[in-house]
C-alpha cells in the first residue's frame, strides 16, 4: 500500500515517469534518539514539594533515496515514551473543582468540558498516569523542486507554520513543556489542530523568501502523549473536529548585515465530530515572528481558538514571547507568556529562565527555573470564584543524542 501511494504521487506531484525501476536502488536507513532527563523541586502555594524524576525518550527510523532527477523519497517512524508529572494529564489535567452539576459551572449539556488547546478541565480526576508510551510519526514523503508531498502520521501544516519561539531548556520550557515540572500545564502556543493524526500534507518551496503549506485530515485520532484524550466514563468532553483542513503561509529574509527575520502564519479548521451537540465546527489561527543576529534571537506567537463552541465567547488566547543568547557552547534563555481559556474560566501566566551548556558532541546540561500562576473556579455557595494557584520550579538535567 505504502508503494502504490508513493508511486502516484511522483507521478502526479513530480512528474516521474521511471518509479518502478528507480524502487530497485538502495534505500539509505537512518536512526535517531534523544534522551531528556530532568529533576526538579517546586513551591507550590507557598508548600515545597519535591516533584518525582520525569524523563522522555524520543527515537526515530527513516529511509531516503535520491532519484536521478533530484527527487528524495522519505519513509520515516517515530516513537516517544515519558514519565511525566503525575498532575500533567496531556495538555493540561485538572483545573480547579467546579463539577458540571452546577450550571454556574463550565459545562456541555451536564458534563465535564475540557479546552481544546489548553487542555484544562475544571473537574474530574487529576490525571490517569504519568507513564506514556505513543507512535509519534509514521510517514511517506516526496521532496523535490515542486515542494515537498507526505502522507501518514506527521505534523500538520498549520503546525509547521506555528513560529514557536526558540527553546533550550525541554521541560522548563513555559509553551507546551514536554516535561512538565510544576504539574500545573504550559501556555500551548503551536496551532497544532490534527496532532499526530493521519493527514496529507503539500508544502511549495520557498520562493522570494515565501513557503505556502496545506494540509487535510480525515479523522482525529489519538495524538500522541502530549496530545491524547482522556478516555473513560468520567473523562471531560471536548470539541472533536473532523475533515480538518489546514493552510499556512512563512516569509524570511536576511540582510547583508547579518539579520535575519522571520514571519508566519497559519489557519486550521474542522466540523464537529464525536463532540456533543454544545460543540461545532472548531478553528484556530495564529501568526508570529522572530529576529536573529549574531546569536541573538528573539521570537513572539500569537494563537487564538473559539473553542469549537457553538455559543461563541468561549475561546482560547495566548501570547508568547523568548529572547535566547548563544555564545560558543553556552545559551542562555528568558520567556514569557500568558493566556486565557474562557470555556474553562482559567487564565494563565508563566515564565522562564535558564541556561544550558553542551559538555560533548552528544550531551548538553542545563539548569533553570519555570513558574506558573493562573486563577481556576471553585466552587463555594455563592457560585464559582475564582481560586490562585501558583507554582515556582528549580530543575537541572540533560539532554543526550546519540
Amino acid at each position: 500500500m505504502t508503494l502504490a501511494i508513493t508511486r502516484i504521487a511522483a507521478l502526479a506531484v513530480f512528474g516521474m515517469s521511471n518509479v518502478p525501476n528507480a524502487m530497485a536502488a538502495p534505500i539509505d536507513w537512518d536512526a535517531s534518539a534523544q534522551l531528556d532527563l530532568l529533576l526538579s523541586g517546586a513551591a507550590q502555594d507557598a508548600a515545597f514539594e519535591e516533584t518525582p524524576f520525569v524523563g522522555r525518550l524520543s527515537a526515530g527510523f527513516s529511509g531516503e533515496h535520491v532519484f536521478a532527477n533530484g527527487v528524495n523519497l522519505r519513509v520515516a517512524f517515530g516513537a516517544v515514551a515519558e514519565r511525566d508529572h503525575p498532575r500533567h494529564d496531556p495538555r493540561g489535567g485538572r483545573a480547579g473543582e467546579c463539577p458540571a452539576t452546577s450550571p454556574l459551572c463550565p459545562n456541555a449539556l451536564g458534563r465535564n468540558v475540557r479546552g481544546y488547546f489548553s487542555g484544562f478541565t475544571p473537574n474530574g480526576p487529576i490525571a490517569d498516569t504519568a507513564g506514556r508510551v505513543a507512535l509519534e510519526s509514521a510517514y511517506v514523503s516526496l521532496t523535490g523542486g515542486y515542494g515537498e508531498i507526505s502522507i501518514g502520521r506527521d505534523e500538520g501544516a498549520a503546525a509547521r507554520f506555528s513560529a514557536v519561539p526558540a527553546n533550550i531548556l525541554l521541560g522548563g520550557s513555559l509553551v507546551q513543556p514536554k516535561i512538565d515540572v510544576t504539574g500545573f500545564g504550559g501556555l500551548a502556543a503551536r496551532n497544532d489542530l490534527s496532532g499526530q493524526s493521519f493527514k496529507i500534507t503539500a508544502l511549495t518551496p520557498r520562493i522570494l523568501g515565501v513557503k505556502l503549506g496545506a494540509g487535510w485530515t480525515p479523522v482525529l485520532e489519538a495524538q500522541g502523549v502530549d496530545q491524547g484524550f482522556r478516555r473513560g466514563a468520567d473523562a471531560p468532553t471536548v470539541a472533536r473536529p473532523r475533515q480538518i483542513a489546514e493552510f499556512g503561509a512563512s516569509l524570511e529574509h536576511d540582510w547583508p548585515s547579518g539579520l535575519s527575520a522571520h514571519f508566519s502564519g497559519s489557519f486550521a479548521t474542522g466540523a464537529n465530530g464525536a463532540g456533543p451537540g454544545a460543540f461545532g465546527r472548531l478553528s484556530a489561527w495564529s501568526f508570529g515572528g522572530g529576529l536573529e543576529r549574531a546569536g541573538w534571537s528573539f521570537g513572539v506567537q500569537r494563537l487564538g481558538s473559539d473553542n469549537g463552541w457553538r455559543g461563541g465567547k468561549r475561546g482560547y488566547r495566548a501570547t508568547t514571547a523568548s529572547i535566547v543568547r548563544q555564545n560558543g557552547a553556552w545559551s542562555v534563555q528568558a520567556s514569557g507568556g500568558h493566556g486565557r481559556d474562557s470555556l474553562v474560566q482559567t487564565p494563565l501566566s508563566t515564565f522562564s529562565l535558564g541556561a544550558s551548556r553542551k559538555v560533548q558532541k552528544s550531551l548538553r546540561l542545563l539548569v533553570g527555573m519555570t513558574g506558573v500562576r493562573r486563577a481556576v473556579p471553585v466552587l463555594e455557595s455563592a457560585g464559582p470564584v475564582a481560586t490562585r494557584e501558583q507554582s515556582l520550579a528549580i530543575f537541572t538535567g540533560l539532554s543526550f543524542t546519540p
